[in-house]
């Protein structure tokens, strides 16, 4: 049975979801390999307002939100080999950085992802293959490099204007910024959903019930 995809009110950010995908759609584009790709993620964002960086940050966590239920579940489990929320967490924000395509493709049908991944034996005995944590941090990558402070993320402490900023301070800065443009635009986070799990590592035939192509694929 196809996931429901539950539209969110966009109308109080200044970005829309279609600059969203677009964004990651052009970073794509012109990227080599997932480095590249962030690095022009982040650069598009940076030249943008500090309120369509935040509304990027807003848009992501929408989308998480959106994608947490027990089918995705499991095809992450099955492709990444770990059950932890954690990790589900990462999966999701590599399924978001795949773009607008392959996101609602399997958003609609969970075991579509198979038709999205081609791997080797080898591949299978790799981790974190279709996780992406860095993803969580575009936004703040972005605010840092349009306010010429993006090394600082990259190092515990760093000197601007002989002034000693450290990582968490400016990473706390942000995140202070972020819910105060929150509040300006009376945005209201929404919490996750309650999951019930039909599925279990225990009882692999659970798991090929939800996603059989992804099972046959990736279990052994």
């Amino acid at each position: 049975m196809p996931i429901k995809i539950k539209k969110t009110d966009e109308t109080k950010l200044k970005m829309k979801r279609e600059d969203f995908w677009k964004y990651i759609f052009i970073s794509h584009e012109k990227a080599k390999n997932n480095n590249e790709f962030t690095d022009y993620l982040i650069d598009i964002l940076s030249k943008k307002t500090d309120e369509e960086i935040f509304d990027f940050e807003i848009i992501t966590v929408e989308l998480m939100q959106e994608s947490y239920n027990e089918k995705l579940w499991c095809a992450s489990y099955l492709v990444n080999g770990d059950t932890a929320s954690w990790s589900f967490d990462f999966f999701r924000l590599w399924l978001i950085s795949q773009g607008e395509k392959i996101f609602y493709s399997i958003m609609k049908n969970q075991d579509n992802l198979s038709e999205y991944i081609n791997v080797s034996f080898e591949t299978k005995l790799m981790t974190n293959y279709f996780e992406n944590e860095n993803f969580a941090f575009i936004s703040a990558y972005a605010f840092a490099r349009k306010n010429d402070s993006h090394e600082i993320l990259n190092k515990e402490s760093y000197k601007i204007n002989d002034k000693t900023i450290f990582r968490d301070d400016f990473i706390d800065n942000y995140n202070k910024k972020l819910n105060e443009y929150k509040r300006k635009i009376g945005y209201i986070n929404k919490k996750y959903p309650k999951i019930t799990f039909h599925w279990c590592t225990q009882f692999p035939s659970s798991m090929k019930e939800v996603c059989p192509a992804l099972f046959k694929k990736m279990y052994f």
